[in-house]
């Protein structure tokens, strides 16, 4: 089998280089995708030169949505059979992938097989079906991949994940997690607090973050209620976490406004509106 690791990146800090630089020159047996979404592109992933890495970048943010539509139909293109996508806050290292990658082998009726991400599930089974996969960390089989819509690039950002494993269920394709392969992984810049004793997390996005989405759940509701019923109620009551612990609460309940208005009026792709104080 023909794995492509992709790494979708905006602004990659130094780590990131290092990590990749480290990926990229101890492989032999799988090739890399870098898709950089950075404005002009960022020049020290631009020096990295090496037979099996393909670096690319439009010099404009095109968005997640875009690159990993893009990514995907390359490696079909080019014959792959399995894409594993990454990204920048990402700590996955090569014996990881290398390892987990013999391991999905005996999983073929598989749509998308993730990594263990921040060690979450605990089962002692080696694959556990699971609802939804986050974007990092997960191998897409190309084959199942072929039999549904694939990313939807309006997105932009937000809910591209669930919205794909959304298409896979409704093939009857099974999703799962691979538990014994786990990696740490940061989303958005979660804050802790305590709420009646209990610990209450709250995401903590800058407000165009949340106006898409909040833009793009919606998108993902009114498309099918009941299958993100679970989902749709979470991101309510984060909108009360949000107002009890966060800064700049109004800007963001703004953006939360407006991002709720373009779905309902269809309008979709990158944030196009003026931001005012």
């Amino acid at each position: 089998m023909r794995l492509l690791v992709a790494y979708v990146v905006y602004h990659p800090k130094k780590d990131f280089l290092e990590r990749v630089k480290s990926n990229v020159f101890l492989s032999n047996n799988c090739d890399f995708f870098i898709f950089d979404n950075t404005e002009n592109g960022d020049e020290n992933l631009k020096n990295i030169t090496s037979p099996n890495l393909v670096y690319f970048s439009e010099e404009i943010n095109k968005g997640i949505a875009y690159a990993l539509k893009y990514i995907t139909d390359y490696a079909i293109f080019k014959g792959y059979d399995y894409v594993l996508t990454l990204d920048q806050d990402s700590i996955v290292g090569f014996s990881l992938i290398k390892d987990s990658f013999e391991e999905i082998s005996q999983f073929p009726e598989y749509g998308l097989i993730g990594l263990n991400y921040n060690f979450k599930y605990k089962d002692s089974d080696k694959i556990l079906n699971v609802k939804f996969l986050i974007t990092s960390g997960c191998y897409i089989n190309l084959a199942n991949y072929k039999l549904v819509e694939g990313f939807n690039s309006s997105l932009f950002i937000d809910y591209v994940d669930f919205e794909l494993c959304r298409q896979f269920k409704k093939k009857n394709i099974p999703i799962g997690v691979l538990t014994s392969f786990g990696f740490q992984h940061t989303i958005g810049n979660p804050i802790i607090k305590k709420f009646l004793f209990i610990k209450v997390k709250s995401l903590n996005h800058n407000p165009v973050r949340y106006y898409y989405r909040y833009r793009n759940e919606l998108y993902c509701y009114k498309r099918d209620r009941l299958f993100f019923l679970k989902t749709h109620i979470k991101e309510t009551l984060q909108i009360v976490t949000m107002i009890l612990f966060e800064k700049d609460k109004k800007a963001k309940l703004k953006m939360i406004r407006l991002g709720k208005k373009d779905c309902r009026n269809g309008i979709f792709g990158e944030f196009n509106h003026e931001i005012q104080n």
